[in-house]
């Protein structure tokens, strides 16, 4: 019995580890070892990383413009910045690859 195999074509970040975690990971220890498995992991940050999951979703245009502006102020100035300070290069990388794919984790 073999597990999953799950190819990752950039930088893993928190948000597919999650991913991983959902599809393949959980559904293939289950189905192997069973219910009770065990999950082992390092200390890696993004396997330790807490992403923010809604208990709902927003039901009318009203209460997903709420959404937004409580998530947008969750957006640090750090953070902001270094969007900022990137965007000339990934605009110049999307330029010169005609808008095709461009690996930001190379930008």
């Amino acid at each position: 019995m073999v597990g999953d195999i799950v190819k990752i074509d950039s930088i893993l970040r928190k948000e597919q580890y999650l991913n991983i975690l959902i599809e393949h990971a959980v559904p293939t220890g289950s189905r192997l070892i069973g219910q009770n498995f065990i999950f082992m992991q390092d200390n890696d940050p993004k396997h330790t990383a807490k992403l923010k999951v809604r208990e709902k979703c927003p039901t009318s245009q009203k209460d997903l413009w709420k959404c937004l502006q409580e998530t947008w102020k969750e957006i640090s100035t750090e953070t902001m910045r270094k969007l900022v300070e990137r965007l000339p290069r990934l605009v110049q990388a999307v330029i010169s690859n005609r808008g095709g794919y461009v690996d930001e984790s190379r930008i």
